[in-house]
């Protein structure tokens, strides 16, 4: 039986790739670099931030103080209109409402973005944490994704097994992620990667919309 749903967060419960599309052009302009499409930036967001660093800095991308000074700044960009256009995917409200009206339901949050940013960006669209067995960013451990380290302390919290949990995102760091952790995994069809490419990294099955999850679950149970 599943009892603890772990999801992922940008491309899987959140739609943020125009916000941090625009706060990565500020930032590429500012370094005098081209700017990018959306498209180059859904691709590198299930990554996390230092391969979009080697992807714009080249060569200097192993200069750490160069990295840091690229890393602030775009903090600072993405700080400053981290709620213009993001939104939850559909569906995301009424899975959630549901879900936890369910006896032994939890959820968690496990993203490669700095935690900081998913708590305001959570509390903007007014989700209740209080619900949350816990939220991890990418910073909250010394390893973040496809690393199973936040996957396993998120079980350890809910006190349930590897085969009482679900992953679900959109990456190939969510798919590794879950395959070390011995979880089960599922993809979302609407996220920042093809079904073809997560297919390529282990993944089987997928969703196509928030109403589908409910019935996934209970038939996974």
């Amino acid at each position: 039986m599943i009892k603890l749903v772990i999801f992922d967060f940008d491309g899987t419960l959140v739609d943020s790739a125009v916000d941090i599309r625009d706060a990565a052009n500020k930032l590429l302009v500012k370094f005098g670099y081209e700017s990018i499409s959306l498209e180059e930036v859904r691709n590198h967001i299930g990554e996390g931030f230092t391969p979009f660093i080697r992807s714009i800095a080249g060569e200097r991308a192993h200069d750490k103080e160069y990295s840091e000074e690229i890393f602030q700044n775009f903090q600072n960009f993405y700080d400053s209109q981290l709620m213009k256009h993001t939104t939850f995917y559909d569906g995301v409200e009424k899975f959630l409402k549901e879900y936890q009206k369910r006896p032994d339901s939890k959820i968690g949050i496990v993203s490669n973005k700095p935690e900081y940013q998913v708590r305001r960006i959570l509390s903007g669209l007014g989700a209740q944490e209080s619900h949350l067995v816990e939220i991890f960013g990418g910073d909250r451990f010394d390893v973040k994704k496809p690393h199973p380290k936040p996957l396993l302390e998120m079980m350890s919290l809910a006190k349930v097994t590897p085969k009482e949990t679900l992953m679900i995102g959109d990456s190939q760091a969510d798919v590794d992620a879950a395959l070390a952790a011995g979880t089960h995994f599922l993809g979302v069809s609407f996220g920042y990667n093809s079904m073809e490419s997560l297919q390529k990294y282990g993944a089987v099955h997928f969703i196509n919309h928030f109403d589908e999850l409910l019935n996934y679950v209970s038939n996974l149970s």
